[in-house]
């Protein structure tokens, strides 16, 4: 397993059901993650250090084939929040054509 990140800086609650998560960055957007380790998990989470001091929480959705070398290798997924929020239906942004 990996070191476990301190990801107190980032926890939050979702606005909807309640729960804790944890806000990342997928480079392009904000997505709410589930803070507590899961088997079931995808997201690697990381600490961008910027120059000026601060710290991001960076969130990568891995494919289906590196979710398989990043358990090999013993690391520490999490599952995006969409995943089990009852609400998130009601967050997710609605695609123009």
């Amino acid at each position: 397993m990996t070191a476990a990140l301190d990801l107190t800086p980032w926890v939050g609650a979702c606005t909807s059901c309640g729960a804790q998560i944890v806000w990342a960055t997928t480079g392009r957007e904000a997505i709410p993650i589930n803070p507590q380790p899961s088997v079931d998990g995808n997201t690697v989470l990381t600490v961008q250090y910027e120059l000026g001091g601060g710290q991001q929480l960076v969130a990568t959705v891995l494919t289906s084939d590196r979710v398989v070398t990043a358990r090999a290798r013993g690391m520490t997924l999490h599952t995006t929040h969409f995943s089990d929020c009852p609400y998130a239906d009601q967050h997710r942004k609605r695609r123009t054509r």
